[in-house]
């Protein structure tokens, strides 16, 4: 009995090397378990992902107002073209964001600014503008004045 478990085991092993080694017929396989490769990578990047933001949560949040205000121009700079416009203060873990934007702009750099690392409260003090030409800003106005003419 074990003999015949052996003889069906081998012959298997040995099909499945012809078929993958065959030049017609073990690309598709070969791809195939490729495929299946990247997709356990994948998924073993977006554990590992899962489990940093997990330590990150778990940790203290408590970070100084310098590295705050860094940590949230820095996400503004993936964010945004326009991030020198924008002028960020940080006091114990809130961010106030202060300038000019573009009006199509301006969720995905709310978003970022909520993402950085150690932002309790975001306040969002920017004028949105649907040109670039109406910004303040871009005449070399601060934006938190008031635009008024120079008539």
């Amino acid at each position: 009995m074990i003999s015949v478990v052996k003889y069906a085991f081998v012959a298997a092993i040995g099909a499945v090397g012809m078929y993958w080694f065959d030049v017609a017929q073990g690309r598709r396989g070969q791809r195939y378990t490729r495929r299946a490769g990247d997709v356990a990578r994948d998924a073993g990047q977006g554990l590992q992902r899962t489990v940093y933001r997990s330590h990150a949560l778990i940790r203290s949040n408590e970070v100084s107002d310098d590295i705050l205000m860094e940590r949230v121009r820095r996400a503004l700079r993936r964010a945004t073209a326009h991030s020198d416009a924008i002028d960020v203060s940080c006091s114990r873990g809130v961010v106030i964001l202060r300038g000019a934007v573009l009006k199509h702009e301006h969720p995905r750099i709310m978003r970022a600014a909520r993402s950085a690392a150690g932002a309790s409260v975001v306040y969002d003090e920017l004028a949105a503008y649907r040109h670039l030409a109406r910004s303040p800003s871009r005449f070399g106005l601060d934006s938190r004045r008031a635009w008024t003419s120079t008539t």
